[in-house]
């Protein structure tokens, strides 16, 4: 770390954040991919699971705690509890758990500073780490495949026949009939603009890099969205666009 260059870092983030976006990226086992949808009678639901059934075959949490060696017993305020989602299910060890969404990217190669470029092809098999508790050992992931989307035409997201997706320059969704469901978290300053919606609402907020003390020291304002699964009926055609943050964000009504 003696060598970490903060300005190399913010330097990298800023091509990213011009040249890149992020669908959010949900759950897949088994052939099934588990994106949240907000039903009438059970409320939000992963794919057909509700929260609770979900929670019961994908989620875990592991518990420690520090020790006092005078008294020879749990040091006082060190219990420390994570949950985690389960690399493979009880009942499919052999199956690891993935997790599938979209990348969006201007070029297949990208430019992250004056002499080092990424080529995208070149990702599989890459190990990435994200998430909380990295420091832990948690959040390894591996990048196993990636499927180039259709050039010319729009494709629906996620599957979802309500919501496209405009290939331009920056990645544009789509919801024609004006109904639509939300798979990422989206500003609410738009909500006048909806005739009704069906879900949740609640902040967003979190640390990012601040130029002269590093990473996690600026904190930014909270913002508060509809949550993914969200439900969203509106007049006519509505487009958005996906902040560099991943939120999604209306777009004013064109013409």
């Amino acid at each position: 770390m003696e060598k970490y260059d903060n300005r190399l870092y913010e330097e990298v983030g800023n091509a990213l954040n011009n040249n890149t976006r992020f669908s959010y990226f949900y759950v897949s086992s088994c052939g099934n991919l588990f994106i949240p949808r907000y039903d009438h009678k059970d409320g939000l639901k992963y794919g057909s699971l509700t929260i609770d059934a979900f929670e019961n075959r994908f989620i875990f949490s592991h518990i420690s705690t520090a020790l006092e060696k005078s008294l020879k017993s749990a040091e006082e305020g060190s219990l420390h509890e994570v949950e985690f989602i389960r690399h493979v299910e009880p009942s499919s060890p052999m199956k690891p758990v993935e997790f599938k969404g979209y990348f969006f990217a201007k070029e297949s190669s990208i430019q992250l500073t004056p002499n080092n470029w990424i080529e995208l092809e070149k990702l599989n098999g890459l190990e990435i780490q994200v998430g909380g508790e990295r420091s832990y050992g948690f959040g390894k992931l591996v990048i196993a495949g990636m499927e180039r989307a259709a050039e010319t035409t729009d494709s629906s997201l996620f599957g979802d026949p309500d919501l496209e997706v405009a290939l331009n320059d920056k990645p544009i969704l789509r919801a024609k009939k004006g109904t639509f469901t939300l798979y990422a978290h989206m500003l609410t300053d738009c909500a006048s603009s909806f005739k009704t919606f069906q879900g949740d609402i609640e902040p967003v907020l979190g640390r990012e890099w601040d130029r002269e003390k590093g990473a996690g020291w600026s904190l930014k304002p909270a913002q508060i969205c509809f949550v993914p699964g969200t439900r969203v009926e509106a007049d006519g055609c509505v487009e958005m666009e996906i902040t560099e943050q991943g939120l999604w964000k209306l777009l004013p009504p064109q013409g």
